[in-house]
């Protein structure tokens, strides 16, 4: 029988789509709080001052106050740097979960040192004993971050808080890595229970976006103590549910796992990690399994709504890293099985819905974003489909829009504005809208349908005078009725070193790619035999996957960069 408790003891493990190493120097901060009125829009003074107080002992929070708290942290400009908050000794004795403090993402102040105000993301909640921890990761490290807690309990609270942050090394690109790497993994915390309360005697893992490689065997290591390991592929997860991608599940019939021993897994999995897994683990002493879904939210992505925790009718705000429009939770969007591509899930963008899902790491080679859509017939109004290259829902940057097609109903058009380049909407079927954006070249080539709708710069794209990033897709309802989306991905095309229509292999596209073309369409092999260093599916222009005669249109689009 799966059972999970009310308080889980999955506490800190490192879990990433690729390996993360050599984590150092935990820097204390030092906590600064206010109740707002206005000084929550400013940098805290040093000291305090200006309506914020300096000190680890926060509070009183009334029953459904809310508290901001900031923490300056300036060292080591531009690095990748992971933040924790604990959360601890709240006063009264009572459980900190009864307080249900709730935790916004972090902000970093506009302005300040060469890294501006750019925001955290939560990556992690845990909860053991009396101590809350928040996790945050930052690209680059913000002067300052903001925090905001609001007290949902009836009654007030007062609590100790300690905040650091760590450095961590670059990562290696997910070109070069295809698995799940989990290094120093641990469950629970040594000096928060006594070592018979825990006893971790099974590990399961099932990513579940990419299926595991079973031609390479899992490496698991683990203190000798713990027992023998051994390891096996499964594709039923211990709720009895299939799990078509397959997992790994590793077993001692040794005492197994202690709190705060640490373990290794290495699994290769059949394609590029997307950061999104299950984990499952057996504790011996409790005779129960514990389960947490945990997304890394790293490059690639991919979003089909078939997580476990997503169901008909659950708010998209909030889950995955989705938010309404500047964090708006009325400006949600809803899972649905009305209509869907793949699985069982898509998401309806209707009325007010304005959602984002926000990236990092795509700040150079080449792209590609795809999402599956679905316009019923009987739609209504202009539902719009959005790439920005920067975004601050905390509007202390300005945004900056790259793509912007819409999906005009009553005329039966899709647009891509500002260049008004248009094609008929297609209704009642599933269409892909993609856009291939190559940020060496500031250039994107967006499709619909596989045909070229435009083929434009990148950073001057729609605002003008962007960045060359990747920085959220943004599905807006604009008032209009239901129109469906389902399997979106952003996923790196960096392979050939050359782009579409580069037939001669020169690094760029014109009048003497044309005889090459022509070769390649009419005889593939005597292409190959003329340019022997090229692919003769760089004349896919179209990006269908073939070469034929529906891919001149869009060669000559490419060529005279309409």
């Amino acid at each position: 029988m799966f059972t999970r408790g009310s308080i889980v003891r999955l506490v800190t493990f490192l879990l990433t789509g690729v390996l993360i190493t050599g984590v150092v120097q935990a820097k204390p901060l030092t906590v600064y709080s206010t109740a707002g009125g206005g000084a929550q829009a400013t940098m805290p003074p040093a000291g305090g001052g200006g309506g914020w107080a300096a000190g680890a002992v926060v509070g009183p929070i009334p029953a459904g106050g809310t508290i901001f708290l900031g923490f300056r942290n300036d060292d080591d400009d531009g690095a990748r740097k992971y933040f924790r908050i604990e959360i601890s000794d709240v006063a009264g004795g009572q459980p900190l979960h009864l307080f249900q403090l709730t935790g916004s993402r972090a902000r970093g102040y506009p302005g300040g040192a060469a890294v501006g105000g750019k925001r955290g993301k939560n990556i992690g909640h845990t909860l053991t004993g009396g101590t809350s921890a928040y996790d945050f990761r930052f690209q680059p490290q913000p002067l300052w971050e903001r925090l905001e807690f609001k007290n949902k309990s009836t009654q007030a609270v007062t609590f100790t808080i300690k905040a650091w942050s760590k450095c961590a090394n670059c990562r290696p690109t997910l070109d070069d890595l295809k698995g799940l790497n989990v290094e120093n993994g641990r469950f629970g915390a040594a000096d928060a229970m006594e070592d018979d309360e825990l006893n971790i005697v099974e590990i399961t893992y099932f990513p579940l976006m990419t299926a595991v490689d079973e031609s390479t065997p899992p490496v698991f290591s683990a203190p000798p103590e713990s027992g023998e390991w051994i390891c096996e592929f499964v594709y039923t997860d211990p709720d009895g549910e299939p799990r078509e991608q397959g997992g790994v599940r590793c077993h001692t019939d040794g005492p197994g796992l202690q709190a705060g021993e640490l373990y290794n897994l290495e699994v290769a999995l059949a394609d590029q990690p997307y950061g999104l897994y299950r984990l499952f683990a057996y504790d011996a002493s409790a005779e129960e399994y514990w389960s947490l879904l945990y997304d890394e939210g790293t490059l690639p992505w991919a979003e089909g709504f078939e997580c476990d925790t997503y169901e008909p009718g659950l708010e998209l705000h909030g889950q995955r890293e989705w938010s309404g429009w500047n964090d708006d939770p009325e400006l949600t969007a809803f899972v649905t099985d009305v209509q869907v591509h793949g699985g069982a899930h898509a998401v309806e963008i209707a009325g007010d819905s304005d959602i984002v899902r926000e990236f990092t790491g795509a700040e150079s080679g080449q792209w590609t974003l795809s999402a599956w859509q679905y316009v019923p017939a009987a739609t209504v109004g202009s539902s719009y489909f959005i790439v920005l290259n920067s975004y601050d829902p905390s509007e202390s940057e300005p945004n900056n829009w790259s793509t912007q097609v819409v999906m005009d109903a009553d005329n039966g058009l899709v647009v891509s504005e500002w260049e008004e380049a248009v094609l008929p909407l297609i209704t009642n079927q599933w269409v892909e809208v993609r856009v291939e954006i190559d940020l060496d070249a500031d250039l994107q080539t967006v499709y619909y349908d596989g045909n070229v709708l435009t083929v434009k710069s990148w950073t001057e794209g729609v605002s003008g005078g962007g960045a060359l990033n990747i920085a959220a897709v943004d599905l807006y309802a604009s008032g209009s009725t239901a129109v469906y989306y389902d399997d979106l991905l952003l996923v790196s095309a960096t392979g050939s070193e050359y782009s579409a229509g580069d037939m001669n292999c020169d690094g760029s596209v014109d009048f003497f790619d044309i005889d090459g073309f022509v070769l390649a369409l009419t005889d593939p092999a005597g292409y190959e035999a003329a340019y022997p260093d090229c692919d003769h599916m760089l004349a896919d222009c179209n990006g269908d996957g073939s070469v034929d005669f529906f891919d001149i249109d869009a060669f000559m689009l490419i060529l005279t960069g309409s």
